[in-house]
């Protein structure tokens, strides 16, 4: 049996920014949709600012200041925020995935007809990580629970936490085996279960390499995270959009090109 091996990580990531910059204009057009219904909670903000320039201080008084027409809008925004981010995602890796740039509005018509196939394989990933999680949480919370009173000065507590870490660890695995089955539901390959099945058996046989580029990838966006707050403090609003565009176009390039690595291999 032939031993797989993916690129090395100067590679990706090369791969990877050349990618995205081919498709720029669609990928900041797509990222950007997900704000539109925000507008909706405009009112709501506008109000509460009002409740705390008039001397408004407790959480009731804020609240009863508010409207209730201005709480729905809210509310309504929230609900069309979360629909319209599945979309998006979903869009955004339908024009990273494809063999050309499809633009924004066909990317967004895909990604829309592809939307419950989306969120049902985005629910069953995460389910999965949870299950492997639920084993050490659970002891954590026995041991903290019941062997209080023995962890109390004791070297007891540091063996628990230590425990608890190591039960923990199946999740990143877990994590790796199903952390591409979003593309092929994009792409409409498959969805559920059986996208799931696909990415577990791209990663079967690199699992170890394909934790360390995901584990990259997130040490990258907390250095980044670290180096926008240094060099620009007191800018929250530009330091956030700069954060939010640049990991989720880099990030999502990142992804696309492991699982186009991972096919060819």
């Amino acid at each position: 049996m032939a031993i797989r091996t993916l690129p090395h990580l100067s590679t990706l990531l090369r791969d990877a920014c050349r990618l995205a910059w081919s498709r720029v204009g669609t990928l900041i057009a797509l990222a950007t949709v997900p704000f539109v219904p925000l507008l909706l909670f405009s009112p709501f903000i506008v109000q509460v600012l009002l409740a705390m320039n008039q001397g408004a201080t407790s959480l009731d008084a804020i609240v009863a200041s508010v409207s209730p027409w201005t709480s729905m809008l809210a509310l309504l925004g929230l609900l069309l925020g979360f629909a319209v981010s599945v979309v998006s995602a979903a869009a955004i890796f339908l024009t990273l995935a494809g063999s050309s740039d499809p633009g924004p509005r066909a990317a967004l018509r895909t990604g829309s007809e592809r939307w419950i196939a989306f969120v049902w394989t985005w629910l069953l990933s995460v389910l999965a990580v949870a299950l492997s999680v639920l084993p050490g949480m659970l002891f954590f919370w026995w041991a903290r629970t019941f062997l209080q009173p023995a962890l109390e000065g004791s070297g007891l507590s540091l063996f628990v936490l230590i425990v608890a870490l190591l039960l923990v660890l199946p999740a990143f695995i877990v994590a790796s085996w199903y952390g591409f089955s979003l593309i092929p539901a994009a792409r409409g390959d498959a969805w559920g279960s059986d996208a799931l099945r696909i990415s577990h058996r791209l990663v079967a046989g690199v699992t170890g390499q394909v934790f360390g580029l995901l584990f990259a990838l997130l040490l990258f966006e907390l250095l980044f995270s670290l180096l926008l707050n240094l060099f620009f403090p007191g800018l929250p609003l530009f330091v956030g959009f700069t954060y939010y565009y640049v990991t989720t176009l880099l990030g999502s390039a990142y992804l696309v090109t492991i699982y186009h690595a991972l096919r060819r291999s």
